[in-house]
């Protein structure tokens, strides 16, 4: 059979969760598969992930902000600068990445298949570009609702859909009668569904088999990349003496509860025991709860609850630690466990479906494998495997994976199934082969773009700001309050704007305004700021309204046209070339429908939120804030906000 990928290769659009500065660790088995790809030769992958722009409020103010911020994301897309990037603030070099915001959120348009239809739109919208890359087949990760969204796509481009399924929410999708009708539709546009373990395989061919009765014959498992080289082997000699650890999301379905469990009881066999939980939790109040439950087990002095590090950080812990805990209830697959064989770290884990695979028909050559909710079980196996840590190869363990799962052995068996998939969609059809053009470092330049980060739900920016506040260094920031402490020049809305924006994004625009904002509002006015006097007379006119939404947004729009017109806040380096046309990063769709008067006036709005915005910087070289000389010159020149009060 000729090789359909050609002998440059071929272009694949790539639709997935995708590394991101603000979530280093999402998606990143998607980032090693592309990265592995293009090593190959035979595979240009061009990566799109999505970044939500969520909504709030009641329906009717969410379907407004929803119809603005689509139609203002689709517009920045499909006309804009190429949204592509050569890489991303977390991701593989030389994978381009295209960061897309959506209106994150149901509305009375969408009902429950808003998950799809937003990330649609705006993957539509890139497709329509006269400059898009001449992409020969769609790759999705998820069925839903990714995979949903870029099979669209695909047939809207005439070319093949694959499918990769890891995620571990199916039974919710299923459970969603408009939600399981679209993955039904989806899969049965794919050429192939890859799953990344027999486990979900079978899942899948029970759950579909009466709907898709063809599905068998279109499956086939192709494991998740591992990043081998990025996990060195590491001995027992060099490893602490009694160190469990645990990686990953610190949520019930991981089996936390059971790990402390069976670590008060591994601490009576082995008090020089210690554990250590490395990753982030969906809410702080999940870290409470954990330490606690230590506290209450008489483990809390040997728990270490650790944040998130990044990939060099997981590794160094891996090459510490004397076992790897997994003690989850299901699994699609188990990266963490590949990973820590591949240092030579052995592994107990539960019969959790995707990590029963990775340890393999002789789970006791690689650690130990035991019964789902059994704490004593788990316990006793960590003991036995501290106790004969040494009787362990580390480089028998690495090479188990090497084998099966090191990122060129998975990248060269898909490789294989685009050419097939290829050779059975278009026969006869020329091999396309040569980049059209190269992806562009990034359009946001330091130096000539005027960024206006528009963060008005506080609590949303502050998240996002906190979690990477480098990304607001260059910029300014309207907002209605955020810690002033965060790099990045802030224009504050007063307190009590603050407090009104809440009351609609919570109520809805039903309430009538307090005089409180009225006089909030003027106080600012005659307070004196240099950069909104002169638009004393515009606020003073548009608070003439009684309805709460527009008189709330009228006050914030006053204070974002006053930002956008100051020559101060421009987001440039003093004596820098700016360009005509600020433009506007929008974090929440009730920023995009505050922007909207702005943008009808000429302002442009970016293709995504914070996330897009890290993505651009780091492609554009932009250096750390604490390297930036003018950092002093900059602060001097800003608006100087009054007290609050």
């Amino acid at each position: 059979m000729v090789d359909s990928l050609g002998p440059t290769g071929v272009d694949v659009l790539v639709v997935g969760w995708f590394p991101s500065a603000i979530d280093p660790g999402a998606g990143r088995f998607v980032a090693d598969q592309a990265a592995a790809l293009r090593a190959t030769g035979r595979v240009r992958p061009w990566v799109v992930s999505f970044e939500a722009i969520p909504l709030f409020g009641d329906r009717r103010l969410r379907s407004a902000a929803e119809e603005v911020t689509e139609r203002q994301l689709v517009t920045a897309i499909e006309n804009g600068p190429s949204p592509f990037v050569r890489r991303g603030a977390a991701g593989p070099d030389g994978v381009p990445l295209a960061r897309l915001g959506f209106a994150a959120g149901e509305t009375t348009r969408t009902g429950a298949e808003h998950g799809w239809l937003h990330r649609a739109a705006v993957l539509g919208a890139l497709s329509r570009r006269a400059d898009r890359p001449p992409w020969r087949l769609v790759h999705g990760h998820v069925g839903y609702p990714e995979g949903a969204a870029a099979s669209y796509v695909a047939r809207r481009l005439g070319i093949p859909f694959v499918l990769t399924e890891h995620a571990t929410y199916l039974r919710r999708i299923f459970a969603n009668p408009a939600q399981r009708a679209r993955y039904i539709e989806t899969v049965r546009t794919a050429t192939r569904v890859v799953t990344v373990s027999r486990m979900l395989s079978a899942e899948l061919a029970d759950e579909l088999g009466r709907d898709v009765p063809d599905l068998p014959e279109r499956l086939i498992v192709i494991p998740n990349a591992i990043a081998i080289d990025d996990f060195p082997v590491v001995g027992p000699d060099r490893r602490a003496e009694a160190e469990i650890l645990w990686v990953g999301y610190r949520k019930p379905v991981k089996g936390i509860d059971i790990l402390l469990r069976a670590f008060a009881r591994v601490r009576s066999a082995r008090p020089d025991a210690r554990l250590r939980l490395i990753g982030a939790s969906v809410a702080p109040t999940d870290d409470t709860y954990w330490q606690q439950l230590a506290a209450s087990l008489g483990v809390a002095d040997a728990v270490s609850i650790e944040g998130p590090v990044g990939r060099t950080g997981v590794a160094q812990a891996m090459a510490r630690a004397s076992v790897f805990a997994h003690p989850s209830n299901r699994e699609t697959f188990g990266v963490v466990a590949a990973e820590a064989l591949a240092t030579g770290l052995p592994v107990v884990a539960t019969d959790s479906g995707g990590v029963t695979e990775v340890l393999g028909p002789e789970p006791e050559r690689f650690g130990a494998l035991v019964p789902r909710q059994d704490p004593v079980a788990l316990a006793d196996a960590i003991v036995a495997v501290l106790e004969r840590r040494e009787a362990f190869d580390p480089w028998q363990l690495r090479r188990w994976v090497e084998e099966r799962y090191a990122a060129p052995v998975v990248a060269a068996r898909l490789a294989e199934l685009y050419a097939e998939v290829l050779d059975e969609t278009t026969r006869g059809s020329p091999t396309l082969s040569g980049m059209r053009s190269a992806p562009p470092a990034g359009t946001v330049s330091p130096n000539r773009t005027r960024v206006v980060v528009v963060g008005f739900h506080r609590s949303v920016l502050e998240r996002a700001a906190t979690a990477h506040p480098d990304v607001l260094a260059p910029t300014i920031v309207v907002s209605t309050g955020a810690e002033a402490v965060l790099p990045g020049r802030w224009i504050l809305a007063p307190p009590e704007v603050g407090r009104r924006l809440a009351t609609v994004l919570a109520r809805g625009w039903h309430a009538k305004p307090p005089d409180t904002l009225r006089a909030a509002i003027r106080q600012t006015v005659r307070a004196g700021w240099r950069w909104a006097r002169s638009f004393g007379r515009r606020i003073r006119t548009l608070l003439g309204g009684s309805d709460d939404l527009d008189v709330t947004l009228s006050a914030l729009r006053a204070i974002l046209g006053a930002a956008l017109a100051d020559p101060a806040s421009d987001g440039t380096p003093p004596g820098g070339h700016v360009e005509p046309s600020p433009l506007l990063v929008c974090v929440t769709g009730f920023d995009h429908l505050t922007a909207e008067p702005f943008v009808r006036a000429g302002a442009r709005v970016a293709p995504g939120g914070l996330g897009w915005l890290a993505d651009e910087l780091a492609a554009a070289g932009h250096p750390a804030p604490a390297s930036r000389a003018a950092d002093t010159d900059l602060e001097r020149a800003s608006p100087q906000l009054p007290p609050s009060s």
